[in-house]
């Protein structure tokens, strides 16, 4: 694992990334909020919103958000045509696989940038992760949570001729080396990937990456990009984690990735770390929103009415008979 190094002002701007439609609008603005938040004040930054269909008003509140004298936003805009083509599931929309466009849609002026996903939110100084650069290197990322290796996360690993034990990363959460990615070419094979597994993949873009990029990608530590599952899983001791590894992880993560179905927005979200989110939310043009009711919750009570109507009249039927 890559240690980086010592925390300090860089003199060029860090490059952020990141993409959403209208539905994640509103934690998209949370996690680049907590990224300026956590910043130190003296370094610049320049954001990139791959924009997947958000609102422009939406826009407009998170540009006024984030830009100042030390952070830009950059606007772009996806062609939908181009990623709705790819299968999606549950919360995972096509949205997800922007990610493989950026060699084509930054500018090639970029060497390097972060990406990361819109349902993250820092705990700390991401300045760290802007010294992980080699020239050898294509990306850094954090070994996944739940899936250790190709084996257990890609089922059709035999068919795709992948080695079963390489270990398998989470892309939420990426340093990329442009300059490497565009001198070998590695956008048409994600796309190649893409093509001939689409009816195959498990996790849609990441499957693509995992499977084209093993030898290209180096470890950071797990602290940066803190899964869901950590919360939920078996405890550490039925794991592969280390104790040590496990007890950072939960008490003292720097970055925290709402993965899986279950998200903050959600009013049946159980997350431990769910204070820090709405800490940062209510700091954001969103101050004060909370979600509703679940849809369970409101049926309820739409037919509780109607239920004690059919009970009292069903108790007043069998009243009738026994008289």
């Amino acid at each position: 694992m890559i240690a980086p190094s010592k925390l300090s002002v860089h003199d060029d701007p860090i490059q952020i990334v990141s993409a959403a439609d209208n539905n994640y609008a509103m934690t998209l603005a949370v996690a680049l909020f907590s990224i300026l938040k956590n910043l130190n004040q003296k370094q610049k930054v320049v954001f990139f919103i791959l924009d997947g269909g958000i609102r422009k008003d939406t826009l407009d509140k998170i540009k006024r958000m984030l830009e100042s004298p030390r952070s830009k936003v950059n606007i772009i805009r996806l062609n939908q045509k181009l990623l709705r083509r790819y299968p999606t599931c549950g919360h995972i929309n096509w949205v997800a696989y922007s990610r493989l466009l950026l060699p084509e849609l930054l500018p090639l002026e970029l060497k390097k940038i972060i990406w990361i996903d819109a349902d993250m939110v820092f705990l700390r100084d991401i300045s760290p992760l802007w010294d992980f650069y080699q020239e050898d290197v294509s990306l850094f990322a954090a070994n996944d949570c739940y899936f250790w290796t190709i084996q257990e996360a890609i089922p059709y690993w035999k068919e795709a001729g992948l080695p079963p034990d390489a270990p398998y990363f989470n892309s939420g959460l990426m340093v990329l080396n442009l300059d490497r990615i565009r001198k070998l070419k590695f956008m048409p094979i994600w796309f190649a990937y893409l093509e001939r597994y689409s009816k195959q993949l498990m996790y849609a873009e990441q499957d693509a990456l995992n499977a084209t990029m093993i030898g290209e990608w180096k470890k950071i530590n797990r602290q940066w990009n803190r899964m869901s599952c950590i919360h939920f899983s078996k405890p550490w001791h039925e794991t592969p984690f280390a104790e040590e590894e496990h007890f950072q992880l939960i008490q003292d993560p720097y970055g925290l990735h709402f993965t899986g179905a279950s998200k903050p927005w959600k009013s049946e979200c159980q997350h431990p770390n769910l204070p820090d989110f709405y800490q940062y939310l209510d700091q954001t043009p969103w101050q004060g929103w909370r979600p509703g009711e679940p849809l369970k919750v409101k049926l309820k009570k739409w037919l509780r009415p109607t239920y004690r109507w059919l009970r009292d009249k069903q108790s007043t039927c069998f009243k009738g008979k026994q008289s």
